[in-house]
């Protein structure tokens, strides 16, 4: 059994799924699986997916039916004990699955782990970085630090089978159902 199951919603992001699977494979911590749910995708991403050879990934293809559906897919197929999520358009740096583990083994009761963030975009013909979540510490109450914005979905983790006994992630929803496990464990688990 893999220590973490890495699952990669994948909608119509082919011009970035090889950045995100290069920087899955660039990991320092090795003890992962990958799980690639391509959602329907029309712009060759599958393709790119299934011509990768950086690391073995498992590719599930599905009808479109949004992110938190191909989240939930990526969920009910990972073996790992750990879950991290990793969208398609997004990357890690080369020592994300090594924090996470050091804070799995630092806080072996907690079911949900994560670790400060980058956002880098363009505004106004320049870059910008912005930084969340490197000012927290240790454990956290979800619900007071939550409203800081202190995880986003490519930053965080959760034990698998704590997170297979929430109701997932809430499919008829299209912005948000990233954090609604996330809140149920929180109210499981206080």
């Amino acid at each position: 059994m893999p220590f973490f199951t890495v699952v990669v919603p994948l909608f119509n992001k082919a011009k970035y799924i090889l950045a995100s699977l290069e920087s899955i494979a660039a990991q320092t911590f090795r003890d992962f699986e990958v799980i690639v749910v391509d959602d329907g995708s029309t712009d060759g991403g599958r393709e790119v997916v299934s011509a990768y050879r950086g690391l073995p990934v498992v590719l599930v293809v599905q009808k479109n039916a949004g992110a938190a559906a191909a989240r939930n897919r990526g969920v009910k197929a990972a073996r790992g004990r750990y879950l991290a999520f990793l969208d398609a358009d997004d990357q890690w740096y080369p020592d994300h699955l090594k924090e996470i583990a050091g804070l799995i083994a630092s806080y072996p009761g907690a079911k949900v782990f994560t670790c400060a963030y980058e956002f880098k975009y363009q505004q106004d013909g320049r870059s910008v970085v912005e930084t969340s979540g490197a000012s927290y510490a240790g454990a956290v109450d979800f619900f007071q630090e939550g409203r800081h914005y202190f995880f986003c979905m490519n930053s965080v983790a959760a034990e698998r089978q704590s997170f297979l006994e929430t109701r997932g992630f809430p499919e008829p929803f299209r912005h948000g159902e990233d954090l609604a496990p996330f809140m149920e464990l929180a109210l499981k688990h206080l």
